[in-house]
């Protein structure tokens, strides 16, 4: 999301700004991995392509959603000094962080057999191979973990980061493909909400994409590795909101284009060939090259740090030494649970699951779970015994109850929607 934690043996990643689309190579920049990867893009683009612009007031909630839980996570860091996953072990005790552990990792995992299924689907179209599609899974799962076991992650994907321009190229096919300007901001101001299950699951995929769990354990973890104080947080909102902004009016930009080229069509997104339809205003014939192109860019990067990210996170929270700096033999549990990550992660792309519905579902499982972690945060910046004098203030406590009952309130509807 915005600011990525310094940790030992993997690259630092900030929210993208205008700068990182165009720099031929940022030092310990690895970026998108939230927001613009291959689950993040395709539930944009099925947002606008299955419900047009109505649900652009979402993103509008979300910026303001995702800048306070983001606040929350990184004071909690800043005055306790400790990552998340042992905050909560020592707040509410070890069964209730465990079950956040829980919850949160197989949120990941299911995200990252997402991606690969993503991934391995793309590669199966262009080799024109579908029989060939478990295949790749796991020849992208053996990539992931070889290049983490050899600490060759950060040198990758320093190339890898060259491929983000790519996503501009939404921006200006949204341009190209001349929406109705004025239908758009009707829709986004007055919205026609439709009470069903698949507005409501797309609604909880699209917030469970922009406001991640594992992400909140990330952000803490960076405010206690880099040594930050409250204060020293309080000078950098600027910056962080701006790039919050930014993420998401390009997310609004997937949408808006999906919703232009797509909407009222097919229906809705059934394969990544379709999804790459959404840039042909630009590209024309190449628009699925260059749409491959993207997904397996961000791909590469976004699953590296999803499996490590889980090692750390379990790692925190039972005090286990952790690392990529590390040799294998001095961090076994931190490199099992990556190879337990990745291996779980191909199993699930084995059952078969359409890969647009996996990408999409990993992320309506992110928005199940992301409700009950930013209650249980909230508590504790509101916790006077431990926060001292910097509980949280009542604007971002607001924010952070208005957060919640709308996450909720998605997540029932679409429940709701399951026993229609």
């Amino acid at each position: 999301m915005k600011i990525w934690p310094t940790l030992p043996g993997i690259p630092r990643m900030n929210r993208r700004n205008i700068r990182d689309f165009f720099a031929s190579k940022k030092e310990g920049v690895v970026t998108g991995a939230a927001d613009n990867d291959p689950s993040g893009l395709v539930t944009y683009l099925q947002v606008g392509a299955t419900t047009g612009f109505s649900q652009l007031w979402l993103l509008i909630l979300s910026t303001p959603f995702l800048i306070v839980v983001e606040e929350m996570s990184a004071r909690v860091g800043a005055v306790l000094k400790k990552g998340l996953g042992r905050v909560l072990a020592e707040r509410y005790g070890m069964k209730i962080a465990f079950a956040f552990i829980v919850l949160v990792a197989l949120a990941n995992i299911t995200t990252i057999g997402a991606d690969l299924a993503g991934m391995a689907s793309i590669l199966s179209i262009i080799f024109d191979m579908p029989s060939a599609y478990i295949l790749f899974v796991f020849l992208l799962g053996f990539i992931t973990i070889l290049v983490l076991l050899r600490g060759r992650y950060q040198s990758i994907s320093r190339y890898l980061f060259l491929l983000t321009p790519i996503f501009m190229a939404y921006v200006a096919s949204v341009f190209l493909a001349k929406p109705d300007w004025g239908t758009v901001l009707t829709d986004t101001i007055l919205p026609k909400i439709k009470f069903d299950i698949n507005y409501w699951s797309l609604a909880v995929a699209m917030l469970g994409t922009t406001i991640t769990p594992y992400v909140m354990f990330w952000e803490t973890t960076e405010e206690v590795e880099e040594g930050r104080k409250v204060a020293e947080i309080e000078k950098s909102k600027i910056g962080i909101r701006t790039g919050m902004i930014y993420s998401n009016i390009m997310a609004a930009f997937m949408v808006i284009l999906a919703a232009t080229v797509l909407f009222g069509q097919s229906g809705t997104i059934e394969d990544l060939r379709q999804a790459g339809e959404v840039l042909r205003p630009i590209v024309g014939d190449g628009s699925f090259g260059l749409f491959a192109l993207g997904i397996l860019g961000a791909g590469l990067l976004a699953v590296p740090v999803l499996a490590s990210a889980t090692a750390y996170m379990v790692a925190d929270t039972f005090r286990l030494k952790a690392g990529l700096d590390n040799k294998q033999d001095r961090a076994p549990a931190f490199y099992m649970v990556i190879l337990l990550a990745v291996l779980l992660a191909i199993g699930i792309t084995a059952l078969g699951i359409n890969p647009v519905k996996m990408l999409i579902s990993s992320q309506i499982l992110n928005g199940l779970v992301v409700p009950f972690l930013i209650l249980a945060v909230y508590r504790i910046v509101n916790d006077r015994k431990i926060m001292g004098q910097y509980v949280s203030s009542w604007r971002s406590n607001f924010v952070a109850i208005l957060t919640v009952l709308v996450i909720a309130a998605a997540d029932l509807f679409m429940i709701l929607g399951w026993f229609k």
